[in-house]
């Protein structure tokens, strides 16, 4: 009685934790600049505050250390498997930081897995792992050495899903606070103290937080929460199926995660077929699927919770071995699965008749993209550089752009023929903004501005957002060579070369 009591304590203290923490952050982030502004498959429309998984990490681990102080079987377990307290403590701080660079100057996916990776294996290095697999009708099987590969596989595959789904208003610190409350079930179930109590800290800071960022977001968890959620989660599930010297079941960690899990899957496969890069970003995710067919932010994020707490109670009824309760979770499971891929159109994505012509559409859209930045990496002064993102503009089919960079001021518009516009139409600096829409690049290190403008119709939403991405890559690529130009040649006049200033009056809305 005297462990639940302290369980409970520790929830509600690492709820009013991140309940004070919170508003803290929010102000530390505004004046810090860590802000999430509007922009390519942003569905929020003013800015909000980052790093949001400093509250989160600041509400579960104060607790903790507090129970260290109290004399009674919770704080002797922490004690007695403190290697494990610390390998998720460790791997929880290494992504937190690793998030809150992001967050700060952001990171392509290449450049964060080349982190995750190393702080996958510590994690597993220091005790935290998978060494069995429960199957139904099997029993259980010995992982032996191919432990480390699946639990190194695991942390990874769980952290990037997570950080995948956070893309709605409290989304995923919903998800994980479902997800955390079943684990802590499971933890107490088994009789694992260690994991027990660390998932009812995660479950409180995650409620205590959940104040501010359910819609509409006065805070966003970013990369800094998501990152440091998806590897807490990924280890405490590990941990939280122990029988003493059993080894851990896969089942139950992946059913408590259903759904971060299947979006993922569901995504990679969705973008595999249709010739896309499985790394890139798109925006027919469940949660913008829900959004698409009408469902408000709340009603999008309550429908995904119930959908986790299903899993949760599938993977409870699996834990107490009540066959009953968990064919009906099955079978609810299945029901709403098959007919949520009705509903939300994903059977459609994958019997579209279209999907090779999409395929050469995208493959001939990374080849671009793959000659420009060899193209961008040679590029020997700044005329170069402009003559490229041009040459950028037109192969994408954009309107115009603007470029500017220190003691430059570049505008450029392609023809009335090449953008397909109809005769008549002004320039522009004329336009109603109301019909176009504009994609800006701002580097503040280099000083370098960026700005496409382009039709708002006449695309298909996968090719118009993959050409966001892309462009978004290729201007930091061109701000990254003109930072290394002027290193290289700081005094060197040639980089400052006069080019061609293709003006039709300045944009009304050029950022100030």
């Amino acid at each position: 009685m005297l462990s639940y009591k302290t369980y409970l304590a520790v929830f509600l203290l690492a709820m009013g934790l991140a309940w004070i923490v919170t508003p803290v952050v929010m102000r530390l982030a505004g004046r810090w600049g860590a802000v999430d502004n509007p922009g390519n498959r942003k569905i929020h429309q003013r800015p909000v505050p980052l790093l949001g998984g400093l509250a989160i990490a600041v509400g579960m681990w104060l607790p903790l250390a507090g129970v260290l102080y109290l004399h009674n079987s919770v704080a002797a377990a922490l004690v007695q498997r403190s290697g494990a307290v610390l390998a998720v403590f460790v791997g929880g701080l290494f992504m937190l930081v690793l998030g809150m660079v992001d967050d700060f100057k952001g990171l392509n996916a290449r450049q964060k897995f080349s982190v995750q990776l190393p702080v996958a294996c510590l994690v597993v290095a220091l005790g935290i792992k998978f060494t069995s697999l429960t199957l139904p009708g099997w029993g259980e099987v010995r992982l032996e050495h191919g432990a480390y590969l699946i639990s190194v596989l695991w942390i990874l595959g769980v952290t990037n899903a997570v950080n995948i789904i956070d893309g709605l208003d409290g989304l995923a610190t919903g998800v994980a606070l479902v997800a955390a409350a079943t684990s802590a079930v499971v933890a107490i179930y088994y009789g694992n103290v260690l994991a027990a109590v660390m998932m009812c800290a995660l479950a409180g800071a995650c409620l205590g937080f959940l104040r501010y960022n359910f819609a509409p977001a006065r805070i966003f968890l970013g990369d800094t929460g998501s990152l440091f959620l998806g590897v807490t989660l990924a280890a405490s599930a590990m941990a939280s199926t122990y029988k003493g010297v059993v080894g851990a079941s896969l089942l139950l960690p992946v059913v408590i995660l259903g759904y971060p899990i299947a979006d993922t899957l569901l995504a990679i496969a969705r973008r595999v077929y249709r010739g896309k890069s499985p790394f890139s970003g798109d925006a027919s995710h469940i949660h913008h699927r829900l959004l698409a067919v009408g469902l408000t932010h709340r009603q999008a994020a309550l429908v995904i919770y119930a959908v986790c707490v299903l899993c949760g109670v599938v993977a409870v009824a699996a834990l107490v071995q009540n066959g009953m309760v968990m064919a009906a979770g099955l079978l609810a499971g299945l029901v709403v699965a098959l007919r949520g891929l009705h509903v939300l159109g994903y059977l459609k994505v994958f019997l579209d008749k279209e999907v090779p012509h999409d395929r050469l559409v995208f493959q001939s859209m990374y080849a671009f993209a793959a000659m420009m930045e060899a193209k961008i990496k040679l590029a020997a002064n700044q005329r170069q550089l402009v003559e490229y993102v041009t040459e950028i503009c037109r192969e994408f089919g954009k309107a115009a752009f603007q470029m500017k960079m220190p003691g430059r001021h570049v505008q450029y518009g392609m023809s009335w023929a090449d953008r397909g516009l109809p005769a008549g139409v002004p320039p522009p600096g004329q336009w109603a903004m109301g019909n176009f829409s504009e994609i800006v690049h701002e580097f503040p290190d280099t000083g370098i501005c960026i700005a496409f403008y382009f039709i708002k119709a006449g695309e298909p939403d996968e090719v118009r957002i993959e050409k966001r991405n892309l462009l978004a890559k290729l201007a930091g690529m061109v701000s990254e060579r003109y930072k290394e130009l002027q290193s290289q040649h700081p005094q060197d006049a040639s980089l400052n070369a006069s080019f061609a200033n293709h003006s039709f009056g300045k944009f009304k809305s050029w950022p100030s």
